[in-house]
């Protein structure tokens, strides 16, 4: 048993007192024979029901942006199986098909970026690989399919129905497999397998098969009883139903520490449990009887981490007269996310970017593979897009090519802070400069000014609030000696009068622990400090702090820690909120997760249930002219045929709120 610190390390990354609002859920809604999937709130009250009450509905799921639902339609008997997966779009009303009919298709789950379906179906002698006859798991790139095109298309009851034939990689394996969940990247699966389609009782274990290099982890004891899993929203947990104790209860796995324990212990069988974006868990509750009846409860999030006790469920839709079972839910449907034009090449990360009077500006960068730093690796080039158009143009080049640094616009000008530069006279072969660049935006012209920062410095926070320019952290990375890869860590803030045009040392100081390679937002006449890494070479840690500094005083606060300790997030304030995206952690994987925090009451943070489209860090954000944040480029690990690939990425993706854009 886990005492308290193991549970608010977990639950830190889940749980919020308030949060994005507008989540929605589906489940099976059952009246006598009638089977239909019932869209409702994430309280729980229904909306509508989606399918028709003549036909058959099984094991329905919900895209995170709310807006796909997915279901199995048709006949399952002992006599019959013909179901098939369909996909309806909530907003349209149209409907795909994505697999044949006449065999048993189901269990259909959505990656969380939107790109994967996952099902469980057939395969063998009449299936896609060969061999014997057997239940798969299987995965449709659906932005791929939808780019060719259905096979055919057909116009009933006022909807379009796709039919498609699409592209199906099917996972490995000679046992049957069913229930699958989907990394929120689609990069690993956990599911179910057993040797017997047809039996409850035969054994059934829990594992883990990583896409990325084909590796395959079993979570649970072979010859068990574990089965029905569900990735928490931050992809660490797994929680499952299980007899392991001789009763149906739900137990929840963490994949970082391969701790496992059991959070309810009720005599009712409990199946399907699902996480919620803020880490509670809805199951479906049988209780015996002469009619079983069967209901969706809910276990709050601190208690699914409280390993002291079991967990307290209480009734979520239980309804009479009617069978609810099988819950999923959507992320949050207020953060809408579009991508607009990607930067032009080359790809980058780490770059400097500013908002100006209805233009986004981009300069410098850091292009090819990470922690390398040939001089071809430090970028010059300035970019400018116009939202209007959605295009780029390209504008005069920096006079030093550098990245790991922070730009601020004024007054028809941009003001670039020192960065981290090529050096031919250390080893390594780099340095942190102490130069301000300014650019002339009418003029097109940029021009090193005479001021000079007070120290070198790169990898740090440069936020304007008013007419000053707090530069706070990072490190003067310059070799001392030859091999020297320590740096210098700042203390000192320094600052720049942005109508004098020079530069100082504030009175002010960044407190314990220093840090560089971290992100700061300016909201209310405050600046936000998120995350970073810590001091050394050899070793050095992740922070998980949110600090703000208030100018004015020179006061720091804290805010409610990060959801996990992470260097190199992008982070940006819309509608009084404060959003960060992706982001590396500990074990050296970057995250395509956005939280978000509340500032108007900032007790924790929130998983939006919403994703990037690559995990990445050192995503720039900056303010788009017409509402909302754009997400631009980044860094990113993945795999292609088994091997990892470690670049940039061009990607740039516009979020914003309906929420925050009705309130203005």
């Amino acid at each position: 048993m886990q005492g308290a610190p193991l549970v608010a390390a977990l639950v830190s990354g889940l749980v919020a007192a308030s949060g994005p609002a507008a989540a929605e859920m589906v489940y099976l809604h059952q009246e006598g024979d009638s089977r239909r999937v019932a869209l409702a709130k994430d309280d729980g009250t229904l909306v509508r029901l989606l399918t028709p009450a003549d036909q058959q509905a099984y094991h329905p799921e919900i895209s995170a942006d709310g807006r796909h639902v997915a279901y199995s339609i048709g006949t399952i008997t002992r006599e019959r199986v013909d179901v098939a997966i369909h996909v309806q779009d909530l907003e349209t009303g149209d409907v795909e098909v994505w697999t044949p009919s006449g065999d048993q298709y189901i269990h259909a789950e959505f990656s969380g970026d939107g790109r994967w379906l996952a099902y469980s179906g057939p395969v063998g002698a009449e299936g896609t690989d060969g061999g014997a006859p057997r239940q798969a798991i299987s995965l449709i790139d659906l932005h791929a399919a939808r780019a060719a095109g259905p096979a055919r298309t057909e116009v009933r009851d006022g909807r379009t129905w796709r039919y498609y034939e699409p592209a199906v990689e099917t996972l490995p394996g000679e046992a049957d497999a069913f229930f699958p969940a989907l990394a929120a990247n689609g990069g690993f699966v956990v599911y179910h397998r057993t040797h017997d389609t047809r039996s409850h009782e035969t054994a059934k274990e829990l594992v883990l098969y990583d896409r990325r290099d084909g590796s395959t982890r079993r979570l649970t004891e072979a010859g068990g009883h574990a089965m029905v899993p569900s990735l928490s929203w931050d992809d660490r947990t797994v929680a499952f139903a299980s007899t392991e104790t001789g009763q149906w209860d739900v137990h929840v796995i963490d994949l970082w520490t391969d701790e496992r324990w059991r959070v309810t212990d009720t005599p009712e069988k409990e199946f399907t449990p699902v996480f919620a974006p803020d880490g509670s868990i809805t199951y479906t509750r049988i209780a015996d009887g002469d009619a079983p009846e069967l209901d969706l409860y809910r276990i709050a999030a601190e208690q699914v981490f409280d390993r002291e006790k079991a967990a307290q469920p209480t009734p979520f839709v239980a309804e009479p007269q009617v069978a609810e079972y099988i819950p999923a839910f959507s992320g949050a449907t207020d953060l809408v996310m579009e991508q607009v034009a990607e930067l032009p090449e080359p790809a980058r990360s780490s770059f400097g970017a500013a908002t100006h009077k209805g233009k986004v500006y981009v300069a410098g960068g850091h292009q090819g593979a990470e922690h390398r730093y040939p001089p071809e690796s430090f970028l010059d080039r300035l970019d400018i897009y116009d939202p209007k158009t959605g295009t780029w143009r390209q504008g005069a080049s920096m006079s030093v090519p550098r990245h790991g640094f922070e730009m601020v616009a004024h007054d028809g000008y941009l003001y670039a802070f020192g960065g981290f530069a090529y050096s031919a006279e250390h080893d390594p072969g780099w340095r942190s400069l102490d130069i301000i660049e300014r650019y002339d935006i009418a003029a097109d012209r940029w021009e090193v000014l005479d001021a000079r920062l007070p120290r070198p410095r790169s990898s740090n926070v440069a936020a304007a609030v008013g007419d000053t320019v707090f530069l706070i952290g990072g490190w003067d990375s310059t070799p001392q000696s030859p091999g020297d890869k320590e740096g210098d860590f700042h203390a000192e803030i320094d600052v720049f009068d942005l109508k004098s045009e020079t530069a100082s040392v504030s009175e002010h100081r960044l407190p314990d622990p220093l840090r560089r390679a971290f992100t700061g937002v300016v909201d209310d006449g405050r600046i936000i400090v998120l995350g970073g890494i810590t001091q050394g070479r050899s070793h050095f840690d992740w922070v998980d702090r949110a600090s703000a500094f208030n100018p004015a005083t020179g006061a720091w606060s804290d805010l409610a820690p990060l959801p996990f300790p992470t260097f190199a997030p992008g982070a940006g304030v819309y509608g009084g909120t404060l959003h960060l995206f992706g982001g590396m952690t500990p074990n050296g994987r970057y995250r395509n997760t956005i939280y978000a925090l509340d500032l108007s009451s900032p007790d924790a943070w929130a998983n939006t249930g919403r994703y990037l489209a690559e995990e990445k860090g050192f995503p720039i954000v900056s303010r788009h002219p017409d509402g909302g944040l754009l997400i631009m480029g980044g860094h990113s690990y993945g795999y292609e045929d088994g091997a990892r690939t470690d670049s940039p990425v061009a990607t740039v993706t516009r979020v914003r709120s309906t929420a925050a854009d009705d309130a203005q």
